[in-house]
């Protein structure tokens, strides 16, 4: 099973997590953590706005400390509506920012992390038909982690 550190915290998740088994065919780096979705970009994530108060000045502090790992803004529209249509649905999050240094990335950093987000989920993709292909081999409605088999 792959192996993942959560703020200091060593976890195994299945081999058959979609997105991670993705990540890791490709090689990319990747974190798995909460995701906080906010209406905007400034205000609602504790960015500070000329001339208005900002009303959680600790807000990314707080939600850190409820290991919330990153910000954005569509993800659970997506999800929302995905579970509507009975869809299934994933998110996959590029990292342009360290909230508690102020680093940002730019140009080829910039690139290379959106590159490997839409390579992540095409290929999670890939897994997610495997996946489904192991399923319907096996008379099954429900994958499980025996049924693996590594063939894309």
């Amino acid at each position: 099973m792959p192996r993942l550190i959560i703020d200091g915290y060593q976890i195994e998740v299945p081999k058959g997590t979609k997105v991670i088994e993705a990540a890791e065919r490709l090689g990319h780096r990747y974190h798995v953590g909460v995701t906080a979705t906010a209406s905007g970009f400034y205000g609602a994530q504790g960015r500070p706005i000329p001339q208005l108060p900002i009303r959680y000045p600790d807000l990314a502090k707080d939600m850190a400390s409820q290991l919330v790992m990153n910000f954005e803004m569509e993800a659970s529209a997506l999800l929302v509506l995905a579970s509507l249509a009975r869809c299934r649905a994933g998110v996959v999050c590029a990292v342009y920012a360290n909230r508690t240094t102020g680093e940002f990335i730019s140009g080829d950093q910039k690139d290379a992390a959106e590159a490997a987000c839409v390579e992540t989920g095409l290929e999670g993709l890939l897994v997610l038909a495997d996946m489904d292909r192991q399923k319907r081999e096996a008379g099954t409605d429900r994958w499980r982690p025996s049924l693996w088999q590594h063939t894309v």
